[in-house]
């Protein structure tokens, strides 16, 4: 056994020798310490300090912060906007025009899984795209071809 072998074997021994010494001779009882004395000190200082909380006032701009965090946003400054979509109007069977509009921005291949992200969801071929009844036929790095049922819809890729 070398030199190194020697002094790792030694200082595991130590840790073994102080590991049974702590357990054995310094696991007695703790002692738990306890709050002696007044505790009406203590609740002067937490009724003082939840007074001085609750009296708090904020600022005209840390409202106008705190307003604008919670309401939703109608652009959303992190989304750049794409130039070109394809929009579409259909009725349905009430009679009211829907504009349906489609965005093909992301191409994903993974082995032999290829998606396509058209309005922010993934969509693999034969899938049925959200919200409406048309199907994705065919995905390609530049375009994606969705059939409607009547005729088909030609996405191109948009970058950003």
């Amino acid at each position: 056994m070398g030199k190194r072998e020697k002094i790792i074997v030694i200082f595991a021994g130590l840790a073994v020798v102080y590991f049974i010494f702590d357990l054995l001779f310094f696991s007695g009882k703790k002692a738990v310490s306890t709050i002696s004395g007044n505790t009406e000190d203590l609740n002067n200082f937490v009724s003082e300090l939840s007074g001085k909380i609750g009296a708090e006032t904020f600022s005209k701009s840390d409202m106008y912060v705190l307003k604008m965090a919670i309401t939703t946003w109608n652009k959303n400054p992190f989304i750049k906007s794409l130039p070109s979509v394809i929009k579409e109007e259909r009725t349905d069977e009430t009679d009211k025009k829907q504009e349906l509009i489609f965005i093909y921005s992301g191409y994903i291949q993974a082995g032999n899984d290829i998606i396509a992200i058209i309005n922010g969801m993934e969509y693999q071929e034969n899938d049925i795209l959200r919200e409406t009844s048309y199907i994705v036929k065919s995905i390609s790095p530049n375009i994606v071809i969705i059939d409607t049922g009547q005729k088909q819809i030609f996405l191109p890729f948009e970058e950003e």
